[in-house]
Parts: structure tokens; C-alpha cells; sequence
């Protein structure tokens, strides 16, 4: 998260519109790569990384571009809906792995 974040500011640079598409994209791929290979262990820390540098570039644009599109009054709500909907994300992400199969080596299991 912390690289994303450091790199966020740089990529501002280039427009928050774009920053913002960019850290899409990457989030995409983290959790293709995440859902692709969940029984290979260091491809899903891989994509557990992926998912770290996106959110770090989101913490870094996603305020400045709320700062720049929502009128003043507005700025504190749209932060804290920010905040509130990304730890809610996460929470639900958890949650749904909860579910997973233990033990993936198990022939009784499947």
C-alpha cells in the first residue's frame, strides 16, 4: 500500500482521471491474478500485492479528485463515504473468504 501511495502522487502529475483509470486497471488484475491461481500460494501473495498498490494509489487520488469535482460542502461526506466503503469493502473481501476451502490437498473434500 505504501508503494502505491508514493507512487500516487507522481501519477497525478499526469491527471487524476488517468490515475484514477490506472489504479483500476490495476485492481483488475490483482484480483484476476488473485481468483485465477488461489491454490498456488506465492501467485495469490502476488496478487495480494497487486491489490495493496491499487489501494495505496486510491488513498493517494480518489480525495484530491473528490476535492476537485464536489462542491466544498460536500468534501466531508464524500471522503468519509471514501473511507467508510473502502474498510467496508475489505471487511466483505474477508468475510467471502471465510468460505474458502481449507484444505486443498484433501481428496475427502472434494
Amino acid at each position: 500500500m505504501a508503494i502505491g501511495a508514493g507512487v500516487g502522487g507522481k501519477l497525478m502529475q499526469f491527471g487524476r482521471r488517468r490515475a484514477l483509470l490506472l489504479s483500476s486497471a490495476i485492481g483488475i488484475i490483482g484480483v484476476s491474478i488473485g481468483l485465477i491461481s488461489i491454490t498456488a500460494f506465492y501467485v495469490l501473495i502476488f496478487g495480494r500485492i497487486t491489490l495493496g498498490c491499487c489501494t495505496g494509489l486510491l488513498s493517494a487520488t480518489l480525495p484530491r479528485y473528490i476535492e476537485e469535482y464536489l462542491p466544498l460542502s460536500y468534501y466531508t461526506i464524500g471522503a468519509l463515504i471514501f473511507v467508510v466503503f473502502q474498510n467496508v469493502g475489505s471487511c466483505l473481501g474477508m468475510y467471502d473468504g471465510l468460505f474458502l476451502p481449507r484444505e486443498y490437498n484433501n481428496p475427502d473434500y472434494h
